[in-house]
């Protein structure tokens, strides 16, 4: 790959793509690989196909991809509620636009609806033919498009065996690099078809809002369900269909208000189901914003994850238990911490365990041992508290330097704030709407309290360093909060010592 030959014939082999607008068929070939979805399969729904696709082709993607992103930026073609495989666009994003929109509901005592769909074999049932058409009419080229659709074959492969090589109709190509940008132009217009309701979309997850008065929930029902016959029309003017079974609704709002609310929401003639609680991009997002079913199924995983690591826990370092935490452990408790690290003083506690619990992997310390004092001097690890508070401002950077979603360019209330004077400090608090408990737990006016009282010249930079300011801003607000440090807080010197000569001792978490 490195080599200046290699190169060479790579940009020649794909400048003869690009003259002649045509692929060699060989190159869409792919080959499927089943991999079960539960322990002992016994239909071909129980399998998972993995599509391997040709390595030289998914590069030559990538330079498509680099071309039409560069295009779409500039021509503004993406609507502003899709949020998925965009620069400068994240999962995160799009949750927080969701979370949000509940949460002013509750503050303004209304009732919302979030319901998610779910498209039946999305990336499998695209129609070509309509996905051309779209692109054209966004004046995209579609020469080599067409030729990167056109003529897909692939093959089955398993246990060494390989099934006839079959031609593939519909759909784009699973495993490509540009597979997703497509879907995502395919259903680009989707937000169009709706009067009333709010879309969020990453990719083939698209998430519709709505909310009202509780004295006009009637007349809000008959806006969506308008809005769900426009988009059981655009189904099927666009060859889609969505998977009823899966395509669920919430209803938010405080229990007095929703509790007893009696609602029937259907699409075409399929009534869909309310549930307690929606998987949402991978987060479990609860009518009541409590983040229960949530936080029992990361610390499941975590604590899972923890556990094979566990088993080898003998011969590995200090250096190496971290690493590995850092890599496979820490990254599903952290996902979308901006979004639901937020909350009560309980709910902060119980994720504060957990960080505890895998603290006390790496650090060697059996299950009473208290590591509040070594993961901050030590390890480096911002709690619960300060890392919502590292996400939030992280975020209020991007805000500030232009560098987020639109949706949030107006988050940041700059200038309007009330200094706030009591006996110990001096702090501003931004002039928000927000006065309930539900609204002061937002990120919008989280974000803007925090933003406000950071100090100035932690805002002062390129956006990489101001990243580290913060960081750094954030531990040393939590090494400040700590009790008197003790006097046998354990090093590094001394924690490689102990695993060098002893080995590991037995941890119970």
């Amino acid at each position: 790959m490195e080599s200046a030959s290699f190169k060479t014939t790579l940009l020649n082999l794909f400048n003869s793509f690009i003259n002649t607008g045509c692929i060699p068929k060989p190159l869409k070939c792919a080959r499927i690989v089943p991999l079960p979805k539960i322990p002992k399969p016994l239909h071909p729904n129980d399998m998972r196909p993995i599509a391997i696709q040709c390595a030289i082709l998914k590069l030559f993607e990538k330079c498509i991809i680099s071309q039409l992103n560069s295009y779409l930026k500039r021509m503004n073609v993406l609507s502003n509620s899709q949020f998925g495989f965009r620069e400068r666009h994240s999962t995160h994003h799009a949750l927080l636009g969701i979370t949000e929109f509940i949460r002013e509901s509750y503050e303004n005592n209304e009732v919302c609806i979030i319901l998610a769909l779910d498209f039946r074999k999305a990336f499998d049932k695209i129609d070509k033919k309509v996905l051309i058409n779209k692109l054209k009419w966004y004046n995209i080229d579609t020469t080599l498009l067409e030729s990167l659709l056109e003529e897909r074959t692939q093959y089955v492969m398993l246990d060494d065996e390989c099934s006839d090589t079959m031609t593939t109709i519909l759909g784009v190509p699973q495993g490509s690099s540009i597979s997703n940008l497509l879907f995502s132009l395919m259903i680009n217009d989707l937000p169009l078809v709706f009067k009333s309701v709010k879309t969020i979309m990453f990719a083939d997850d698209s998430t519709l809002m709505i909310k009202c008065n509780i004295n006009d929930v009637d007349n809000m029902i008959s806006k969506l369900n308008d809005d769900l016959k426009a988009l059981n029309d655009w189904l099927e003017l666009n060859c889609l269909e969505l998977n009823t079974d899966k395509t669920e609704y919430m209803i938010c709002g405080k229990p007095q208000l929703v509790d007893n609310l009696e609602i029937n929401i259907s699409i075409g003639n399929e009534e869909l189901r309310r549930v307690k609680y929606l998987k949402i991009l991978g987060l479990y997002i609860d009518y009541k914003l409590d983040w229960d079913e949530h936080y029992n199924r990361t610390h499941q995983k975590a604590m899972y994850t923890l556990s094979k690591l566990f088993n080898i826990r003998r011969i590995l370092s200090f250096d190496q238990r971290k690493y590995l935490v850092i890599s496979t452990v820490l990254p599903i408790i952290n996902y979308c911490s901006v979004v639901w690290f937020s909350g009560s003083k309980s709910h902060q506690l119980r994720i504060n365990k957990l960080y505890k619990k895998v603290a006390r992997f790496v650090l060697n310390k059996s299950k009473y041992d208290e590591v509040s004092n070594d993961m901050t001097r030590i390890l480096r690890w911002l709690n619960c508290k300060h890392k919502y508070k590292y996400e939030c401002l992280k975020l209020c950077n991007s805000i500030s330097n232009n560098v987020c979603p639109p949706i949030f360019s107006h988050v940041l209330n700059r200038g309007n704030f009330n200094d706030i004077t009591t006996r110990n400090q001096t702090y501003r608090v931004p002039m928000y709407f927000n006065k309930t408990a539900y609204g002061k737990e937002s990120f919008y006016y989280q974000a803007n309290l925090l933003w406000l009282n950071i100090p100035d010249n932690v805002k002062v930079g390129t956006p990489k360093m101001v990243k580290q300011k913060l960081q750094k801003y954030c531990i040393e607000n939590q090494i400040n909060e700590l009790p008197v440090a003790q006097s046998n807080i354990c090093n590094l010197s001394i924690l490689s010592c102990i695993d060098h000569v002893c080995g590991l001792s037995n941890i119970y978490i």
